[in-house]
């Protein structure tokens, strides 16, 4: 990072050395910047298609900046040599507040949203939160906002071999892993 930021001078550093770990480096991150229109979340791992941001943008503009948007698209999730292995699930007519209070209805990487949104969705300090940014940010645009949904792929998730997130779980483990984390809190047994 320190080698892009002598590079472009569009390139910040706002690490202190400590790893504070998902999903808080997204908070972190969110919480150090501001004034854009648009913002999005990218990871390691995840290719996106040369169109994602136009459509992203493309959508967001036809509403009111001033209120809390969120977009997604779909995607596929591919092995280590490129080779879809599935594609994410089709969320068209489904998006809703009851789903998404016990889904998450797609990944972070997928997300563009406004100003309006990273406003209130993000929190204003680490609390050691379990919520996700992702899902943090779909059920916050849902609740209190909208949130447009594109059926075309516009990017590709690496679903590594010894992944451990819920791309490569089982229906029970995830299940078992909702009720822990979700009903019960973080710090249930």
């Amino acid at each position: 990072i320190r080698e892009y930021v002598k590079k472009d001078k569009r390139v910040t550093d706002i690490s202190d050395g400590k790893k504070i770990g998902v999903p808080d480096s997204f908070y972190e991150c969110l919480r150090e910047i501001d004034g854009y229109k648009y913002y999005a979340f990218a990871d390691q791992d995840d290719l996106w298609n040369n169109d994602k941001i136009e459509r992203a943008v493309k959508t967001l503009d036809k509403t009111d900046t001033a209120i809390p948007q969120l977009y997604f698209a779909d995607y596929d999730y591919v092995d280590n040599y490129g080779k879809v292995i599935r594609k994410s699930s089709d969320q068209s007519g489904k998006i809703n507040k009851y789903l998404c209070i016990y889904n998450s209805l797609s990944s972070g990487f997928m997300l563009v949203f406004n100003d309006a949104l990273k406003n209130i969705a993000t929190p204003e300090k680490s609390q050691g939160l379990y919520e996700y940014h992702d899902r943090r940010f779909i059920r916050v645009a849902e609740l209190f906002g909208c949130i447009s949904y594109d059926n075309k792929v516009t990017a590709h998730h690496i679903r590594h071999q010894n992944a451990v997130t819920a791309g490569n779980s089982t229906n029970s483990s995830l299940m078992k892993n909702f009720f822990k984390n979700e009903l019960m809190g973080v710090n249930a047994k």
